[in-house]
């Protein structure tokens, strides 16, 4: 689809320019016009489509964000066991392959770079630690850490993509 837009949009006025101008002559010139101003509105509706398609997934990576800060925020203040660890783990996991989708409906190579890149800075390691988590297994605060970077980086890549 991307391509046929990119086509209309390029040779749709071309078509019409040529089409105007042997207007005097050929009696194809106006099916020349015709063809060229058909292309124009279908690359305006192609792109149209586009632009709703990705500020709705913009939209839907900011929320993914948002429950991603949340679940950080529960993650440093809520969890005080082993089994809350565990389940908040698997919570952040299934949230991480979320983000990695919603990322990848925004562009495919930000996706890329959103799953290979998996560390943390030390600012988010930082983070981490002075906001006193209630739990300190250190495989928890990794995951924080992580969970912490994953957000600082939709946050990039929304603000990239917009």
């Amino acid at each position: 689809m991307r391509a046929f837009v990119g086509f209309a949009a390029i040779f749709g006025p071309v078509l019409v320019a040529v089409g105007l101008a042997y207007m005097t002559g050929p009696d194809s010139a106006p099916v020349i016009v015709l063809a060229g101003f058909t292309l124009t509105v279908a690359a305006g509706i192609g792109a149209w489509g586009r632009t709703r398609e990705r500020a709705a997934a913009l939209e839907r990576l900011a929320l993914i964000r948002t429950a991603g800060v949340e679940l950080r925020n529960e993650g440093l203040a809520r969890v005080t066991s082993d089994a809350e660890s565990k389940s908040w783990i698997a919570r952040y996991d299934t949230w991480r392959e979320g983000a990695r989708v919603a990322v990848e409906k925004v562009a495919k190579h930000e996706a890329l770079g959103f799953v290979t890149i998996g560390h943390y800075e030390d600012e988010d390691w930082r983070a981490v630690i002075n906001g006193h988590p209630q739990y300190a297994d250190m495989e928890h605060l990794r995951k924080l850490a992580f969970l912490t970077s994953d957000c600082r980086r939709l946050d990039e890549i929304r603000r990239r993509n917009s």
